[in-house]
């Protein structure tokens, strides 16, 4: 781990207690005194996953429990041997960002066994009964918002036609195929009527797959994808599933020239509304995000923590569309907000998720990529 990402999740941390000494959480005092918990994350080198980090614990010791933060650096077996110490050390609950649900479900098994209570964070663990609740945001309700942005930039309803490539989630992760469906829904009328050509040919999620969700890898294959827009062809859209893919696609477009008068940058999708992707979007480069406001899951998955500490039942609000091939799991779902150019600042300054100083900043720049 870099010293820089620790300071810089040190940094976060020691931001949010200011803000928490100020009235910024809605913490109850209560004697939990004594319960652990254990945070699994998947890793601390994105902007994501520091921020979902530090907010969790910062909620979670507002309200007095005993937290057990790790990050796995997206190595599912790390997480599986992070996890195992955590059931090892005494945690009660378990909050889980799984890199790889397969690979874990072992050890979640045994939690379950342990009298452990799972909650699954921001990515649903499949095939399992012994996942407890899940906190999350609508990821189908994302896909859709990113499909329907390539559908209004192109004019797709008003009979226009165009290009697409598509860069999506990793297969590993529940959220990529509830994302990728949700935009599928939006635009696959309009491939299957031709209006939208997908020159590679590959079009299902196995053949779009991002592996980990990593920068470099987007890079890579859509600098092998965009030679077949060589010539007069030209690329007119990407559907990124996310922003550190975003971010990989973005770099090979500039690469092969794209941000020019003559081939101006496409339609480029993503989420999570990472600093260098808000950064994008400022420049015209990336056409938009989604911001899921992760201090609201963390207030939202905290609570559920202290009623599972105080056998209360936790607040939930979807107890029908998140089956995991085992059971249906009762969930806390968010939504998210589209933000681009035209209103990042109202959504992202003015909340106080960012600061000016953050966005105008450059050292963010280098967390973003993987």
């Amino acid at each position: 781990m870099r010293m820089g990402r620790i300071f810089f999740y040190a940094g976060i941390v020691a931001a949010i207690l200011s803000l928490a000494g100020c009235g910024g959480t809605d913490v109850v005092p209560r004697d939990n005194s004594g319960t652990k918990v254990g945070v699994a994350m998947p890793a601390q080198q994105l902007l994501r996953w520091n921020r979902d980090g530090a907010y969790l614990e910062t909620e979670l010791r507002g309200r007095d429990f005993d937290v057990d933060i790790m990050f796995a650096d997206n190595d599912a077996e790390k997480q599986k041997t992070q996890l195992e110490q955590m059931i090892g050390e005494g945690c009660k609950v378990l909050v889980i960002a799984a890199v790889d649900g397969d690979v874990i479900r072992p050890v979640i098994e045994r939690a379950q066994q342990a009298g452990v209570t799972v909650i699954a964070y921001d990515r649903l663990l499949m095939g399992t009964d012994a996942v407890d609740y899940y906190a999350t945001f609508d990821s189908y309700a994302v896909g859709r918002m990113q499909a329907q942005t390539i559908v209004d930039k192109l004019g797709l309803a008003e009979g226009k036609q165009g290009t697409l490539e598509i860069a999506a989630g990793p297969m590993e992760d529940s959220n990529a195929k509830v994302l990728y469906a949700g935009a599928m829904d939006v635009l696959k009328p309009y491939i299957d009527k031709g209006q939208l050509t997908i020159r590679s040919g590959q079009r299902s999620q196995e053949q779009c797959a991002t592996p980990g969700w990593a920068t470099l890898m987007a890079k890579e294959r859509m600098t092998a994808l965009l030679k077949q827009y060589e010539g007069d062809a030209k690329l007119d859209a990407v559907l990124a599933a996310n922003d550190s893919i975003a971010l990989g696609v973005l770099a090979a477009l500039k690469d092969a020239g794209y941000g020019s008068a003559a081939r101006p940058m496409p339609v480029l999708t993503g989420q999570d509304a990472d600093l260098p992707n808000v950064q994008a979007l400022i420049a015209g480069e990336q056409t938009m995000s989604v911001f899921k406001d992760t201090r609201l899951l963390a207030l939202e998955t905290a609570k559920m923590v202290e009623a599972i500490a105080g056998k209360q039942q936790p607040e939930i609000n979807d107890t029908q569309n998140f089956m995991n091939g085992k059971k249906v799991v009762p969930a806390h779902v968010l939504k998210g907000t589209l933000v681009d150019a035209s209103n990042y600042k109202s959504v992202l300054v003015d909340s106080g998720y960012y600061s000016t100083v953050d966005i105008d900043g450059t050292a963010s720049r280098a967390l973003g990529v993987k």
